[in-house]
């Protein structure tokens, strides 16, 4: 019994000891995440840490997110500024690969059109998502992690995310920010 574990443990990926993310693990500290982390950093402060790098070639922004100090949320925001706006959808689409080959199929993958006016028009997609119009979103469920990959826009600016969430730690943080914005009030 133990040789059979012992090989489930170094053969199949989901029973790997590998980091969850970036040389990191959801609950890890902020101190561990920022030893760890090889990019270059450019925001600390208590509860986030921020970072700027490349992944395949795109210019991103990662922020840690922490809650109660331990790893609870890491944020990719895509820095590219492009001339086309259908750029955008070619950054979408490569990490959606990137993320396909790593995770397999998305559990969900969106088309959402909130106004179909360029729907039948793909060279102005881009523009489509720039003016709040098309949301392409796709998620993945895997491990102790949820991913998200979404590009909108609004207000002729694109926004392109990359979210990984700690399952365990996601009701934490949705509290967290309920309470926040209670605060606020």
């Amino acid at each position: 019994m133990k040789f059979i574990l012992l090989l489930i443990i170094l053969f199949c990926p989901v029973y790997s000891m590998s980091s969850d993310l970036r040389n990191s693990n959801w609950g890890d500290s902020q101190d561990a995440v920022r030893h760890s982390e090889k990019s270059e950093l450019v925001h600390d402060k208590i509860g986030q840490l921020g970072y700027i790098g490349k992944i395949s070639g795109i210019d991103v922004a990662i922020l840690f997110i922490f809650i109660e100090d331990k790893l609870a949320r890491v944020i990719y925001n895509n820095q590219e500024k492009h001339f086309k706006a259908n750029n955008f959808i070619d950054d979408y689409k490569k990490f959606k690969e990137l993320l396909t080959k790593k995770y397999g199929e998305p559990n969900e993958d969106k088309i959402h059109w909130k106004n179909d006016m360029y729907k039948d028009d793909y060279q102005n997609w881009g523009t489509a998502i720039a003016m709040g119009q098309l949301v392409l979103g796709s998620q993945w469920n895997f491990g102790s992690s949820n991913i998200f990959n979404v590009l909108n826009g609004d207000n002729l600016e694109n926004s392109h995310l990359i979210v990984y969430t700690s399952k365990e730690l996601e009701s934490l943080l949705e509290n967290k920010e309920e309470n926040d914005s209670l605060d606020q009030l």
